[in-house]
């Protein structure tokens, strides 16, 4: 089943702005629905979403992009994007 992940931090003024916006087009797209806290995520080393932030949006000064919306299927990334 194909899921829409979303990556907040519980002070992000967008995440907040986005809210329920996400979870209607999740219900109507039929997709499972996802939010992982940025915490949760440092803390979920080597699940998925985790590897896929750390070492695909590791920038060259050290610094990391995040992802605000990830679409997974089986646990497999197919797609991402930030806002």
């Amino acid at each position: 089943m194909i899921k829409l992940v979303k990556v907040s931090a519980h002070d992000c003024t967008i995440c907040a702005q986005l809210a329920y916006h996400d979870v209607s087009i999740a219900e109507d797209e039929r997709l499972l629905f996802e939010v992982v806290e940025l915490g949760d995520l440092a803390e979920a080393v080597g699940s998925p979403v985790h590897n896929y932030v750390v070492s695909y949006h590791l920038e060259g000064d050290g610094s990391i992009t995040v992802p605000i919306y990830i679409i997974m299927e089986d646990d497999k990334v197919q797609a991402s994007g930030e806002v």
